[in-house]
Formats: C-alpha cells, sequence, structure tokens
C-alpha cells in the first residue's frame, strides 16, 4: 500500500522546480499526494534558507510537526538540510534528510521511512534533473532548472554552500525538456538557476547559444530568464541584447545589483563595479526601450554608512528600474559576512522604508508610461487571479489583469486601460490569436 504524501515549498523558482521533480517521480511510482497534511502518512518541506526569516519559519515547522505528528515520516529536502543538518537535528534527532543534490533519490528515501527507518542523503554531486517525470503545478508554466550552482562566492550567500560550484546541462537536454513541455500544452517556460548568466562556463557554451536553440523551437511560446549576477552578465550581455527583440523572449531581465556602492560591493565580494553596471544596463535600455528591469538590493550590509545607503538610492535612481526586490540584511551561518560589525536592525528596517518608496514610485511612474506608449499590447493568459479575473503577460512581463472570460494559455489582443504599481489592468478587444 502507497502512503499518502503532503509537501510543502519554499524559495525560488529553481526550488519550486525541483518540487515538481519530486512529485512527479513520487506520482510516476503510485504515491497519493494530497493537500492535507492531517491526512497524510509522510510530510516532506522542501526548503529554502537565503533569509533568516525563512530559516526561522520553516525549523518552527520542523519542530511543530515532530510534536503534532510524532508518527508520521518527516523528509526535510532542498537547501537545509545540505547547509544546517545540525540544526535539524536537534529539534528532531530521528528526522530524515535529502540534500538538494539528490532529488531524484526521493523515492528512495520515502520507501525509507515507510519502513520506519532514517535516511541520510546529503553531500555535493552533479545530479541531471532534466527530462524526468514532473507534476508542473501551472499546467502554461514550465519552470526549467539549467544548470545548478554558480561560480561567485559572495560574502553574504549560505546558498553556495549548498549548491557547490556550477554545473550546466547539457543544451540538448534543456531543448527536450522544452519540447516536452510544450507538447503538454505549457505556453511560458522559466529558464532557472542560481546564476543563469553564467550558464555554459563549464561546458563551453552560453546562455546566448542555449537561447539560440531554444528561439528555433517551431511553437509559439514565451522564455522568462532568470536571475542572471552582474559579474557573468558582464561576459556575455554584447551577445545577449539582441535575443531580447526576439518575440520568444521576454523583455525582461533580473539583475541583482544589491549595492550602489564600491565599497560595500568589494565587502560583498560582487567583483564588479558601479560603472559596469550602469554601462550594461544603459546599453540593454537603449537597445530595448520598454526592456522590465527587476532589480535586487540587499540594505543595511555590515559597515554600511548612510552616505552608502543613498549611493544606493542615486544608482537606483539612474537605472530607472520597474521591480525591485528589497532585502533586510540578515546574517546566514557560516559566511563571513555573519562575522562582519552589523548595523543596528532600527536603521536596517528605517532604510528598507526610504528605499521602498522610492522604488515604488518609480513602478508606478514606469507602469503608466507604459500604458500610454503601449495602449494595445498582445499578452498570454497564465493563470487565475486570487481575487478573481485572469493574469495575463505583456511581451515584457508585466502583470496585466483581465475581468473578462477568458481561456489561459491564449494569446489576446488587449487595451491598456489602468497603472498601478505592481500590474496594469486592460480590456480583450478581439478574439484569442492562435
Amino acid at each position: 500500500m502507497h502512503s499518502k504524501i503532503f509537501i510543502e515549498t519554499f524559495g525560488c523558482s529553481f526550488n519550486q522546480a525541483s518540487s515538481e521533480i519530486i512529485q512527479g517521480i513520487l506520482e510516476q511510482n503510485n504515491y497519493q499526494l494530497i493537500p492535507s497534511i492531517e491526512a497524510s502518512d509522510i510530510i516532506i518541506l522542501n526548503t529554502c534558507i537565503v533569509k533568516t526569516n525563512t530559516e526561522a519559519r520553516i525549523l518552527n515547522k520542523i519542530e511543530t510537526y515532530s510534536k503534532k505528528f510524532p508518527n508520521k515520516g518527516l523528509l526535510i529536502t532542498g537547501c537545509m538540510p545540505e547547509v544546517l543538518a545540525e540544526k535539524i537535528f536537534q529539534i528532531n534527532p530521528k528526522i530524515s534528510i535529502l540534500g538538494p543534490h539528490y532529488v531524484t533519490d526521493v523515492l528512495t528515501a520515502v520507501q525509507s521511512l515507510q519502513r520506519g527507518k532514517q535516511f541520510i542523503r546529503i553531500g555535493h554531486r552533479k545530479e541531471p534533473k532534466l527530462c524526468l517525470p514532473r507534476r508542473i503545478e501551472n499546467p502554461v508554466i514550465a519552470k526549467i532548472q539549467i544548470a545548478q550552482g554558480c561560480l561567485n562566492n559572495c560574502t553574504y550567500c549560505i546558498t553556495k554552500h549548498a549548491m557547490g560550484k556550477l554545473h550546466s546541462y547539457s543544451i540538448e537536454e534543456i531543448i527536450k525538456e522544452i519540447e516536452i513541455d510544450l507538447k503538454r500544452g505549457c505556453k511560458e517556460i522559466w529558464l532557472t538557476a542560481q546564476d543563469t548568466g553564467c550558464y555554459g562556463f563549464d561546458i563551453n557554451t552560453s546562455l546566448p547559444d542555449l537561447l539560440n536553440q531554444i528561439i528555433q523551437i517551431p511553437y509559439d511560446f514565451r522564455v522568462r530568464i532568470g536571475m542572471m549576477n552582474p559579474k557573468s552578465l558582464r561576459a556575455i550581455y554584447e551577445q545577449l541584447i539582441p535575443f531580447f527583440n526576439q518575440p520568444k523572449i521576454y523583455k525582461f531581465i533580473h539583475v541583482p545589483i544589491q549595492s550602489g556602492n564600491e565599497e560595500i560591493l568589494k565587502k560583498m565580494n560582487r567583483q564588479y563595479s558601479i560603472s559596469e553596471i550602469l554601462k550594461i544596463l544603459m546599453k540593454f535600455r537603449k537597445e530595448i526601450p520598454h526592456l522590465t528591469i527587476s532589480l535586487d538590493i540587499i540594505v543595511g550590509f555590515p559597515s554600511e554608512t548612510d552616505e552608502q545607503f543613498m549611493d544606493t538610492i542615486s544608482v537606483v535612481k539612474q537605472i530607472q528600474p520597474d521591480i525591485v526586490n528589497i532585502s533586510k540584511f540578515g546574517a546566514r551561518p557560516k559566511t563571513p559576512a555573519a562575522r562582519m560589525k552589523a548595523v543596528p536592525t532600527k536603521i536596517v528596517k528605517a532604510r528598507s522604508s526610504v528605499l521602498t518608496k522610492v522604488c515604488n514610485e518609480l513602478s508606478l511612474a514606469r507602469n503608466k508610461a507604459y500604458v500610454a506608449q503601449n495602449s494595445k499590447q498582445q499578452v498570454l493568459t497564465i493563470l487565475y487571479g486570487k481575487k478573481g479575473g485572469v493574469i495575463a503577460r505583456t511581451n515584457n512581463y508585466k502583470p496585466v489583469i483581465l475581468n473578462e472570460s477568458c481561456n489561459l494559455r491564449t494569446f489576446y489582443l488587449v487595451k491598456l486601460t489602468e497603472a498601478s504599481q505592481s500590474y496594469l489592468k486592460g480590456k480583450i478587444l478581439n478574439s484569442p490569436l492562435q
């Protein structure tokens, strides 16, 4: 008799893709995946450790589930087992763990739990994760891992300890995976990795080489390129920019600049300069005028002064991003930044509020300008909204809420009618564009 399994996922699109593989392998082997933790026999938590508050939430859940469901099997997967196994075992020494390099061993882990035996498998290895069974959560979106690990050693990052060195997957396998997902009806492809910009540096290829193969696939679909570290982007941006004029590639770029101050970037060991960031992004803006730029910024990095924070504000205003993901610095264990002198929490929160206000104003202004200049747009419907309506994406990945009856995974011509800070509204002008 196969167990009923409850799975909960935390973190980035890469980790979400791993959960889809985990669920696909289990379903293929006749396990029932259920939404009720109470009715389950086995609980799987696929974890993330990027941020302090996420770690705390997960550890709290492990403690709660260990006490509340002592007779259920409990398996912890993802980054946490690789880096913080000791914290997990302090809560529950009998718990089972599966590291992020052993996703394909989930069946063995579950079978061990069914026998009442603890399962432990962590450590680094080169694990192929393409063309495997997957249970896709959103039938429109395929999240495809193109590489694991990175070439950087940022002083604040704990993910590198979990994911290790760069391991790029072959272009042939990625193309095969995309074709499988397009045949099952997916219309939006997410290319995901810890740093998509360094894809292929270890196997004598590159992201532009990969995109050149993807755009030749004979289906109508859209590709969202995942986060690219400026250090990696620096080596490929000249070759990359032309692809954003291809109709199959969303005009969207996600760049974690992290700070606008040179000294802070050096302490972060980011290995690029502010002038390089500005040169690259201004070149993108010039060549792709309606490009959506998404930035990541850390406020309150150890020793950051008011003047250095204002440098970040200045750089953000120069770039004029559409989206900014702001993180308040939180020291992560086993990282050099954890040993640096912290900025007082009160100051970090205040800086986060100031930057948030600036970024919200920029986002609203850019969205209003976009609607004024691009009132008619072809959009792809991808998701039913939590508060009703359907969410679609423009060709530069801006979300558009449609309140009319329409189908998912379909292209429509719409008139953009309204802009807010985080989304647009639109009305359908014609029948679906096939």
